[in-house]
């Protein structure tokens, strides 16, 4: 177990914020559901992010130190909360969403300089098939689980491959609550319903996906292009390699998601036009005149 330095409450215990966490939000849950009141709930999980602190109960339950437990206890947690809808009788009316802000570090668990540590330590690569982790512009960066579980609408297996933001979730509330935004809020928040319902799925209609990474540095995403504004990964959990193609140092990146998911072969050579377009549209989108 692993955390940050600094001052602490008497009898704080790291290892004990998620347990306590998940009492609060299954309380909250039953609160709501004997008072017959319609709820929004936000359970920001403290697992699995640093500090690594796997409850007792945990420990050694994984085959991937102490970063694999919490995963674990994670499972778990998000367990409770389904079990405590299904308690109330709420569950095939409550919509669940379960995400992450970012790819993952791939931590070990033993320090805080332990990224990537888990591949080299258990074999274990929680971003395959995807390149890089947390705060990289690769897809490693910020391609994430998505799940809904919300049985009156959406059916259970069903899956989507359109690029998706949680910008999104702006737009999609207000859908639900049926009030629209006002004029000019949230113009890169798109209404996910459609796509969730399986209904008139064309009415999602976003038209891009900006990435930024930890450094500070723009990637675009449009269908199955993503172009990169730098000629590296643009985090800095670990040391930068400078991208070449064919022997040349190259400064940008362009990848075709649909063929190479995995940002294996750079196209930023070969695809001139495909490139400038792109920079255009991140251009005038970083300049707020973009659609």
């Amino acid at each position: 177990m692993y955390g940050h330095p600094g001052r602490m409450v008497s009898g704080w215990r790291l290892d004990a914020v998620m347990p306590e966490l998940t009492r609060r939000a299954t309380t909250y849950i039953q609160e709501m559901a004997a008072a017959k009141r319609p709820f929004f709930l936000y359970f920001s999980l403290t697992s699995p992010h640093v500090p690594i602190a796997p409850s007792e109960s945990f420990r050694g339950k994984s085959a991937a130190g102490a970063y694999g437990d919490f995963v674990e206890e994670t499972d778990a947690a998000v367990g409770s909360v389904l079990a405590a809808l299904r308690a109330a009788g709420i569950d095939r009316n409550t919509i669940i969403i379960f995400t992450s802000d970012n790819g993952s570090p791939a931590q070990d668990g033993r320090s805080m300089a332990g990224a990537f540590n888990s591949v080299q330590r258990f074999g274990h690569d929680p971003n395959r098939p995807f390149r890089g982790m947390k705060t990289d512009l690769w897809e490693g960066g910020h391609h994430v689980p998505f799940l809904v579980r919300w049985p009156e609408k959406v059916r259970a297996g069903s899956r989507t491959d359109v690029t998706i933001c949680h910008t999104d979730f702006i737009a999609t509330c207000a859908s639900i609550l049926g009030k629209p935004l006002p004029e000019g809020e949230a113009k890169d928040s798109y209404d996910m319903i459609p796509l969730l319902t399986e209904k008139h799925t064309r009415k999602y209609k976003r038209p891009y996906t900006i990435h930024h990474s930890s450094e500070g540095l723009f990637a675009i995403r449009v269908g199955r292009w993503k172009l990169i504004e730098a000629g590296h990964s643009g985090g800095g959990l670990v040391p930068r390699v400078q991208e070449t193609v064919d022997g040349q140092t190259v400064d940008m990146q362009l990848y075709d998601l649909k063929r190479d998911p995995g940002e294996q072969k750079n196209l930023i050579l070969s695809r001139p036009r495909k490139v400038l377009k792109l920079q255009q549209e991140l251009a005038a989108t970083k300049n707020g005149a973009s659609k």
